[in-house]
Formats: C-alpha cells, sequence, structure tokens
C-alpha cells in the first residue's frame, strides 16, 4: 500500500496498514465476540451417575463462520473443570444439579464468549426392586427435608 503524499502520511493510511496487519496476523478481531453454544446435552436434561456425557459446542463469529483456536473449557458448578475442547465426554459427574458452563478464551486469555446449560445427575439404585417399592430415584441436591407418616 502507498500512503506517502509529497512526505506525509494520511491519518487513514495508518489506519488502513494497522487493519492489514491485524487481518494478516490471523484474523485476531474475528474471535473478539464469538458466539458459543453448548449442543449437547440438551438444557434441563436428566442423567444418571456414571453414565456417559457428552458435552458438545459450537463456535462461530459474528458472519457465522466456524472460529477455531480459542481455548475452550467445560466446568461445572459442583465438580469443577471437566474438559476442554469442542467435544468433551465424561462419566464423573456427581449427583445434584450441574450449571455446566462453557468459557472460550483467545490466545491472549481473553473471553470471548460462554455458555451454559442446567443438568440433573441422580442416583438410581440399579439393585433395587422398582416395581414393590415405585423408588426409582433420590434426589439428595438440599432443599427442604420432608418426613413421610405412613399411619395416614
Amino acid at each position: 500500500m502507498h500512503c506517502n503524499f509529497n512526505g506525509k502520511i494520511k491519518l487513514w493510511c495508518v489506519a488502513a496498514v494497522i487493519g492489514l496487519m491485524v487481518l494478516s496476523a490471523g484474523g485476531a478481531l474475528a474471535d473478539a465476540n464469538a458466539v458459543v453454544r453448548i449442543t449437547s446435552p440438551v438444557y434441563d436434561s436428566n442423567h444418571t451417575v456414571g453414565d456417559t456425557i457428552y458435552l458438545t459446542c459450537s463456535v462461530k463469529d459474528s458472519a457465522g463462520a466456524d472460529v477455531s483456536g480459542l481455548e475452550l473449557i467445560w466446568i461445572s458448578n459442583l465438580d469443577g473443570r471437566i474438559g476442554t475442547g469442542k467435544s468433551v465426554t465424561t462419566n464423573k459427574l456427581s449427583t445434584g444439579i450441574h450449571l455446566i458452563t462453557l468459557n472460550a478464551t483467545n490466545g491472549a486469555g481473553a473471553a470471548v464468549g460462554s455458555d451454559a446449560i442446567k443438568i440433573k445427575v441422580s442416583y438410581v439404585n440399579k439393585n433395587q426392586d422398582t416395581k414393590s417399592t415405585g423408588v426409582v430415584d433420590i434426589d439428595n441436591t438440599g432443599g427442604e427435608g420432608y418426613v413421610v407418616n405412613p399411619m395416614f
């Protein structure tokens, strides 16, 4: 680009050169507003302790093109860091209601996008006779306790 006009550099020329340098550095501006979406599992889904849970996502720029080169970190509010990358598989989630957060950061460590879902992981006693008791799910995620009086 030729920006010399009688020994003077125009301000718009400096801006254009800086813009070209940023674009040639690998699209550093493209990930500034990444659209991060958790695609699996679905929000508010139910799972059993020990089940394999597949966590997947999509990351796109504002034009809808796939974005690569970002660090993707999956975190559970109950169990902490689950893994990294666009696809993570786990069977180690504990019993409870999990807020699963996916954080995307660029090479400089700056946050460029995130998404979150809620899932429930329950304990099921697979050796229990569910036909006679009807109990298939024990929710020990907290909340208020209660006592059932068998006399009524």
